[in-house]
């Protein structure tokens, strides 16, 4: 499968709903794409957004993201004192609760599926 797209709403640097526009070029057989910017404009939070899509809240996502101990899939999730948390700090700040990772994949015949995980942290559930 290809990636065609990816949307990020609110999920660690991205504020609001940032869609990533994958697909070849028409008529273009390569599938390849650079992700490269200076330091600090989303390139790790990009595809730690891609690891949770696909895995989820993982021992080794926490782990690459949270020095000493990982701590909980929850405290990840919703932030503790020294963390944010997965949700947008400026999304967090102006009310907002939901947040999400999607995709678009193609695959040989170019049919499309779409892939999303999202969540509601309006409770600490």
């Amino acid at each position: 499968m290809i990636f065609k797209s990816v949307t990020i709403h609110n999920l660690f640097s991205y504020y609001g709903e940032v869609c990533f526009d994958l697909a070849r070029p028409q008529g273009e057989a390569g599938n390849i794409v650079v992700i490269m910017e200076r330091n600090g404009y989303g390139k790790t939070s990009f595809l730690n957004s891609v690891k949770l899509l696909f895995g989820g809240v993982t021992k080794e996502l926490m782990a690459g993201m949270q020095r000493g101990s990982p701590g909980t899939q929850k405290s990840f999730v919703l932030g503790t004192q020294e963390r944010w948390g997965i949700l947008n700090h400026k999304a967090r700040a102006s009310g907002e609760a939901r947040c999400g990772v999607s995709a678009v994949l193609l695959d040989e015949t170019d049919q499309e599926t779409r892939i999303t995980r999202s969540w509601d942290l309006r409770s600490d559930d």
